[in-house]
């Protein structure tokens, strides 16, 4: 309590860096590992943990049927923080969660590999398509949506690292928010990728709703993430691994883009034109080709 009265914006009281939690996972034989701090909070309900993952189960992934192209995810790790300044009523600043999920891809064209750096990428810029501007609406829902549809920006900061000998490539995505400046907007979240199978890969991502000013929070909730992700440990399975060294005998020179800008999408909306008085049906930009 005494810590919480001395927190500040620019020095939040958030979770404990000290107190940490050793987390081991069993992906179909694919070991992941993570180090986290202690959940502070229960205001998020509980957290989401699955030790053992059988990613072959098909019937556990969140696949949206109405998609053009179907996603699927399952995660299995999700934990909560929160972040407050001093006792009063209005002491809470914001949160994050910290989560895990194994990414089905149903529509691999044969012979791609997300173990190829490029057919990764790929994959996970689908999954943002199909999950943005190529989403599941009808005609009648996107007409009840008064204004233009919130519209994320992705990728930003897009970077590839080595973490412990194991390749991921991390990103940060904001939709900001009606009425706010980028400057302002207090909602942002990072991801980190990697692949655990021909068609399956591993994401750690990190929703965050800020708290102003901006560059405050930015710098603490990014000081915990790298933090935490410095920790992670991956070891693939015997099936896995060989399928990682087909993929690099096959693709010996591919690697990640070294920069990447945010998408230029357009979404599917219904736009008011004020010159006819009448809201115009925009339609949405295609979805990616795969390109092999």
């Amino acid at each position: 309590m005494l810590k919480r009265l001395f927190a500040s914006r620019a020095k939040p009281l958030g979770p404990d860096m000290k107190k940490l939690t050793r987390w081991k996972f069993d992906l179909s034989g694919t070991i992941f590992e993570i180090t986290l701090p202690y959940s502070n909070t229960d205001m998020f309900g509980d957290s989401i943990t699955d030790f053992e993952v059988n990613i072959n189960d098909l019937s556990q992934y969140n696949i949206d049927h109405r998609l053009r192209e179907s996603q699927g995810y399952y995660a299995f790790m999700e934990r909560h923080w929160a972040y407050w300044a001093g006792l009063g009523r209005d002491s809470y600043l914001g949160r994050s969660t910290g989560a895990a999920m194994v990414v089905f891809v149903p529509d691999l064209p044969e012979g791609m590999s997300c173990f190829c750096p490029s057919h990764l990428e790929q994959a996970d810029t689908r999954s943002h398509y199909f999950s943005g501007p190529g989403g599941p609406r009808t005609l009648e829902e996107l007409k009840s949506i008064i204004g233009p549809r919130p519209k994320k920006i992705r990728p930003q900061k897009w970077k590839v690292v080595n973490i412990n000998g194991v390749q991921w490539a991390s990103y940060q995505s904001m939709r900001p928010q009606p009425g706010l400046s980028p400057e302002e907007d207090a909602h942002f979240s990072s991801s980190w990728i990697t692949p655990i199978s021909d068609c399956h890969y591993l994401k750690v991502i990190f929703p965050n709703s800020q708290w102003t000013p901006v560059e405050d929070s930015r710098c603490v909730l990014e000081e915990m993430i790298e933090t935490i992700m410095s920790t992670v440990a991956l070891t693939l399975s015997p099936e896995a691994q060989a399928q990682k060294e087909a993929a690099e005998k096959k693709w010996p020179d591919a690697k990640y883009s070294e920069s990447r800008e945010p998408e230029n999408w357009v979404y599917e909306e219904f736009v008011y034109n004020p010159e006819t008085d009448t809201r115009e049906h925009v339609k949405a930009s295609p979805p990616p080709v795969w390109q092999p």
